[in-house]
């Protein structure tokens, strides 16, 4: 497989992680807008692990400052799959 041929398919699949990661969000709205702690479909369950975390961080009787501050960082963590870099240019 050539470089160009990898190239078409990364970009591809990279069109296909952004929808996906829309979607997550569309889900996690629609849970949060409707009261529901999670929604089983299909033989899978959506959960709304974001305020699993706010809850866990309370029980732990932490401040409200430091609650909030490890629930910022944790919205702004994201994992690293790869060593690849892929960013799009005009």
């Amino acid at each position: 497989m050539t470089l160009e041929n990898i190239a078409d398919e990364l970009i591809v699949l990279k069109g296909q992680s952004e929808a996906y990661k829309l979607k997550r969000d569309e889900m996690y709205n629609k849970l949060t807008n409707s009261q529901l702690e999670f929604f089983e479909y299909n033989g899978y369950r959506f959960s709304k692990t974001k305020e699993k975390l706010w809850d866990a961080l309370k029980k732990a009787n932490l401040s409200d400052e430091l609650c909030s501050q490890i629930y910022s960082d944790s919205q702004n963590e994201k994992p690293r799959y790869s060593t690849l870099k892929m960013v799009e240019i005009n």
